[in-house]
């Protein structure tokens, strides 16, 4: 089971990243990064305790990772796309956002679990 510290940390270091992509590519900044903020609270800790539940191993991990992640994207998107009811760019930013939290993410839970620092 996923610890609290380890959820947390997974939810503050999402919420920071896509908000740093998201400062450098939205307008209407204050908008979009108060929706990323109420996206990110619905999809991180729902797509970390789904992973953790489905428990994938080998290639399936990948393919459980990605079906998760592009559902991750389509959420955040409509969520985005309240803000500036453009569907396109929304999910740009969705997916720039998300990709750039799931690579610092990653790089972040493989050196906790390396150096086992939770």
């Amino acid at each position: 089971m996923m610890r609290l510290e380890t959820l947390s940390i997974a939810l503050a270091l999402t919420v920071a990243m896509e908000a740093a992509v998201l400062f450098f590519i939205a307008r209407d900044v204050r908008g979009i990064l108060l929706a990323s903020l109420f996206a990110n609270l619905m999809t991180n800790p729902a797509a970390n305790l789904l992973f953790e539940w489905i428990g994938p191993t080998g290639i399936w991990m990948w393919v459980v990772v990605i079906l998760i992640e592009l559902a991750v994207v389509v959420i955040e998107a409509s969520v985005y796309a309240r803000v500036n009811h453009d569907v396109r760019v929304a999910f740009r930013w969705s997916l720039y956002a998300n990709a750039a939290s799931f690579v610092v993410g990653s790089l972040v839970l493989w050196a906790i679990e390396a150096f086992a620092v939770l």
